[in-house]
């Protein structure tokens, strides 16, 4: 019998996930579970960094059209991971100075050697962020914080056929997973650690983290684990 998986995102048609799906006879559905409002903000706060810690983030910046270039040219750009530097430097046209490995038990540690003592950190974030990297170095350094976007469960009656895997990639996500399909027992995969960390403290729930940030990053954990069986 086909596999069914599941992605809490939306899958471009050249991710890695939705080819080797199409190419290993998986059945896959991918939707975010999740509605992102922009927040409006008229001012930055002057800083000398500038840190996004998700592609939301970026994006919902860099769509208000208060936030042009010049006012962004004096800050240097640190992202949480590859994905968000990727997106960052597409959206933008301008590498990123800082990109951290995506990881919440490693990124404030990679952040702060290549931060000055008297740096302001100005953190890009969505309303209800958990803030990892802030307050882990906030009694350092000087931080600041701006909410770009806010993201919430979906309010609409979200239809799931329950499946064999689901991919999470966030903890709001996994909330309305759960939600959504309760008595899931299925096998899961977390983009990174920290919708792992969230499933095992809410839940009491095992998951299997990737160790890379990103989409590639779970679809090594899904083969891993399909090749062990």
């Amino acid at each position: 019998m086909m596999k069914r998986l599941f992605v809490s995102r939306y899958l471009e048609d050249d991710s890695p996930i939705n080819i080797y799906c199409k190419e290993n006879q998986l059945i896959l559905e991918a939707q975010s579970l999740l509605n992102f409002t922009t927040v409006p903000i008229s001012d930055l706060p002057k800083g000398n960094w500038l840190f996004f810690y998700s592609k939301s983030g970026v994006k919902h910046l860099l769509a208000q059209l208060e936030l042009n270039a010049p006012s962004l040219a004096s800050y240097k750009i640190a992202c949480f991971g590859p994905s968000t530097a990727r997106v960052w430097e597409e959206s933008f046209g301008k590498k990123a100075d800082f990109i951290g490995d995506g990881k919440p038990e490693h990124v404030p540690n990679q952040l702060t050697e290549v931060l000055h003592e008297d740096d302001t950190i100005v953190f890009v974030r969505a309303k209800h962020s958990k803030m990892s990297v802030q307050r882990a170095i906030e009694s350092e350094f000087n931080c600041l914080d701006v909410i770009a976007y806010e993201n919430t469960m979906r309010t609409d009656s979200i239809q799931l056929t329950t499946p064999d895997i689901a991919m999470l990639t966030s903890p709001l996500n996994a909330d309305a997973f759960l939600h959504a399909v309760p008595g899931f027992d299925g096998m899961i995969i977390t983009l990174g650690s920290t919708t792992s960390s969230h499933l095992e403290k809410q839940y009491n729930m095992a998951s299997v983290a990737s160790d890379l940030i990103t989409e590639q990053g779970m679809l090594d954990k899904l083969v891993q684990m399909l090749n062990q069986k």
